[in-house]
């Protein structure tokens, strides 16, 4: 059988938003949903998501996103039991530019 070529849907510039294309990054994700937990129980906890050009931190951010809106989907994914805490949370995204 013929390999058939396919276009790679993961490029710079074009955060993926679906979750079903998202893979890894597990501690990290972890480390993000304890930071929105300890903050929604009043001991904030901020996080700075930084890196090069195309790594994957818009990705990274959508999926944290997805979570703050009540997408639970994320925490089943990382085996994460939070109880019937609500993630009720209001992200925010800034770019900084020199």
């Amino acid at each position: 059988m013929p390999k058939v070529l396919k276009t790679n849907p993961f490029r710079p510039g074009k955060p993926i938003t679906d979750p079903e294309l998202f893979a890894g990054r597990k501690e990290e994700l972890s480390l993000l949903v304890d930071a929105l937990y300890q903050t929604g129980t009043k001991n904030a906890n901020h996080i700075i998501v930084t890196g090069g050009r195309g790594i994957g931190k818009s990705s990274l951010v959508n999926q944290i996103d997805r979570l703050s809106g009540g997408d639970k989907t994320l925490l089943r994914e990382l085996d994460i039991d939070a109880g019937n805490f609500k993630f009720n949370f209001h992200v925010c995204k800034h770019k900084a530019i020199k």
